[in-house]
């Protein structure tokens, strides 16, 4: 679970630049807020996460996805690749290496 909690911070610094430049761009204090809580929110998951903890694990899942749904409808709003459509790709890709990994780990838990 190392790898995963280094893919969630990788993952939570992007949701911080991303939350800048939001700033930077267009004066949005809501941009900036709510990635800096996400981002939060991610790494204090993955401190949790490095101990085997399941509830951070399915924490950071569903901030994932939740990001993941916000970033494809806001893709689908205005049909800009950046930053929406890219972050909206990077989520999906994260939430699946995520579920990959909690069923590889489940499968070993049952064996």
């Amino acid at each position: 679970m190392k790898k995963a909690s280094l893919f969630i911070n990788l993952y939570a610094i992007l949701l911080i630049i991303g939350g800048i430049s939001g700033y930077v761009a267009a004066h949005s204090l809501v941009s900036l807020f709510s990635s800096a809580a996400a981002a939060l929110i991610l790494v204090i998951c993955t401190f949790w996460i490095k101990s085997e903890s399941i509830p951070a694990y399915y924490t950071a899942m569903g901030v994932v996805t939740f990001l993941f749904l916000f970033f494809s409808y806001r893709y689908f709003l205005s049909f800009k690749f950046v930053p929406a459509g890219n972050m909206a790709i990077i989520s999906a890709l994260l939430l699946v290496y995520l579920i990959i990994i909690k069923l590889s780990a489940d499968k070993k838990a049952i064996n």
